[in-house]
């Protein structure tokens, strides 16, 4: 029988948990944008998932945000609400090489002042169906949580009109930490739902629920359960998941993946349990039914027998044997009280250092949350509060070929923010080291210039020489590009 290890610790210790149906499949994909993209074959790819529209779903990425679809969400292009699959494309901006990959335009006219902004979060979600796009149904808005690094208030909410591709301010939106020194509701309710007493295994309440016998020829998967999570599984040594006879797609292979996520919950039939193993490209869920060996069936079965009846046979007179009996009986009471004591403080242990891990991997975390009206591209911006500078560049090759450049964009890796150029006049950020981009003839060639300009002097900084590297065609792709200026 083979035995398929995919650890990992599951239940609620999710704070957030996707509820994705058996048919999702999650995978990366190119998605247009509403701006203007310097290469039309290098964009901010996108996560794709399917969705059944008059159930609605809560989707989960990678990076921890958030989709909230409720049922009945998505309108066609008459109003009328739409049912059967609909496929979600979702992606995040998280840096100025997204920004300029994407073409998303980072400057706000107000009054007729111009802006430059810096993001606190961005995304974007679009929904469609048989290739045709949907709507919001205005009644039943999606809700969106993104991460951020700032919990500044600073940030409005804005939507890019697809068609003018100007931002439309749309309030503010709502701010939430969770930390270590939280006392918010999420982290109260994990705490104590983590570090009540487990109850007795024998109790009533507890509501044992006794895994069949393990079937030759099922595949098992082992999987570390939360004791929390499933009291009814607490008393079992040694338990296993063997996949149901129901399933017709079990994948072996599925057992050599590195999954980011493991989710146990509990199936719509007595004694049975679903387990979904997902990461960015893939999502499967199989039927599951706990299981113990031969051995540990019978351990079980002897421990969940009634009590019998009282002995009918002669009364022993010998008041030694009687005492012996009693005390064997009282030793094997305490014995067995104490191995539930030691069950108990090993499944509180586990309890405390799963909760411990979750507010490391959690601490400082913020999130942004907001309801959308329309599907498309939302940022949380602000002004760019940082002082500025014109610098007049003449750019050159690394063999000292003048450079003709037809766009530029500068920014300092940090700052989430980015601004586009005329011509040989570039706008850095100053006292900071600056990256530069440019673009020509469908090459990227890029730069960094350290901005030191003395606010006594007027005007710009005097012209300077910038030397450009071109990146080699072959390496012309997202990813290494982003890891080009990480710091």
């Amino acid at each position: 029988m083979k035995c398929y290890n995919l650890t990992l610790l599951v239940g609620i210790l999710f704070i957030v948990a996707s509820c994705k149906n058996e048919e999702q499949q999650i995978k990366s994909i190119p998605t247009e944008s509403s701006a203007h993209r310097p290469f039309e074959d290098i964009d901010v790819p996108s996560l794709r998932y399917e969705v059944v529209a008059e159930k609605g779903d809560t989707l989960v990425d990678h990076k921890g945000n958030i989709v909230i679809l409720p049922s009945n969400c998505f309108l066609d292009h008459n109003g009328v609400e739409v049912s059967g699959a609909v496929e979600i494309q979702f992606r995040t901006f998280d840096d100025p090489i997204d920004y300029f990959l994407s073409g998303i335009p980072m400057n706000y006219d107000s009054a007729g002042t111009n802006y430059t902004f810096e993001s606190a979060a961005m995304c974007e979600l679009k929904v469609t169906q048989a290739g045709k796009p949907l709507f919001v149904n205005q009644k039943h808005k999606p809700e969106i949580l993104l991460t951020s690094q700032t919990k500044s208030p600073d940030h409005n909410l804005y939507f890019l009109d697809p068609q003018t591709k100007a931002w439309i301010p749309k309030g503010k939106g709502l701010i939430e930490t969770v930390s270590n020194n939280s006392t918010g509701k999420k982290e109260v309710k994990l705490k104590e739902a983590l570090t009540t007493n487990v109850p007795d295994a024998n109790s009533p309440e507890f509501g044992a629920v006794l895994p069949q016998l393990e079937k030759p020829g099922l595949p098992i998967i082992e999987v570390e359960v939360d004791p929390r999570s499933f009291k009814e599984l607490l008393q079992y040594h040694n338990l296993k998941f063997q996949i149901a006879e129901t399933n017709k797609g079990f994948d072996p292979k599925d057992a050599e993946i590195e999954w980011l996520a493991v989710n146990l919950v509990k199936g719509s039939k007595e004694g049975q349990y679903k387990i979904r193993f997902r990461n960015a490209t893939k999502t499967v869920v199989y039927d599951v039914i706990p299981v113990l060996s031969e051995k540990d069936y019978q351990a079980a079965i002897s421990k969940n027998l009634p009590k019998t009846q009282p002995s009918k046979s002669k009364p022993i007179d010998n008041v030694a044997t009687k005492q012996a009996e009693l005390l064997g009986r009282i030793d094997k009471i305490i014995a067995r009280k104490n191995s539930e004591i030691l069950a108990i403080k090993k499944a509180n242990e586990q309890a405390n250092e799963a909760y411990r891990r979750i507010q490391r991997d959690t601490m400082g975390q913020i999130f942004r949350s907001f309801q959308i009206d329309g599907f498309g591209t939302w940022n949380f911006d602000r002004p760019n509060p940082y002082q500025i500078v014109i610098a007049n560049g003449q750019f050159w090759d690394n063999v000292q070929t003048n450079l003709q450049l037809t766009t530029t964009t500068t920014f300092t890796p940090k700052i989430k923010s980015i601004y586009s150029n005329n011509g040989n006049n570039l706008t850095v950020i100053n006292k900071a080291a600056n990256y530069i981009l440019g673009v020509s003839n469908n090459h990227l060639f890029y730069s960094k210039i350290f901005a030191n300009f003395d606010k006594k002097t007027q005007g710009a900084m005097d012209t300077t020489d910038i030397v450009f590297t071109q990146l080699p065609d072959k390496q012309k792709n997202y990813l290494f590009i982003k890891s080009l200026f990480q710091n």
